[in-house]
């Protein structure tokens, strides 16, 4: 059994934007542990679509990525202490978390 929790290291923005948001895209799209290659993945995606477009592909990506955002979050709770109260409500209700709050305060669900 482990004594103490194990710290977590601060997210290190990437080198070209000096963005986290970027670093965070990268470790989801990342593969076996092989950041470099997700980087230039990431890199040579940003720069073909300013060469495209004639625009700033990172501002492109920004504006993409907040639009496939989700503003609110609906997720199901339990209502009631017994199975038998949560027939009377038809089981699951669901509730609606603000995405921006969730992220602001830290708030995880689930």
């Amino acid at each position: 059994m482990r004594k103490a929790q194990a710290k977590k290291l601060p997210l290190a923005p990437d080198p070209r934007f000096n963005d986290k948001l970027v670093t965070r895209f990268v470790n989801t799209m990342m593969w076996d542990g092989k950041k470099t290659v997700a980087f230039n993945i990431f890199y040579t995606a940003i720069d073909k679509v300013s060469d495209m477009t004639k625009e700033d592909g990172y501002e492109i990506w920004k504006k993409a990525l907040q639009n496939v955002t989700p503003s609110v979050e609906v997720r199901s709770r339990r209502v009631g202490g017994s199975d038998g109260g949560n027939d009377i409500f038809g089981g699951d209700v669901l509730s609606r978390f603000n995405m921006n709050l969730r992220e602001t305060k830290g708030w995880s669900y689930g």
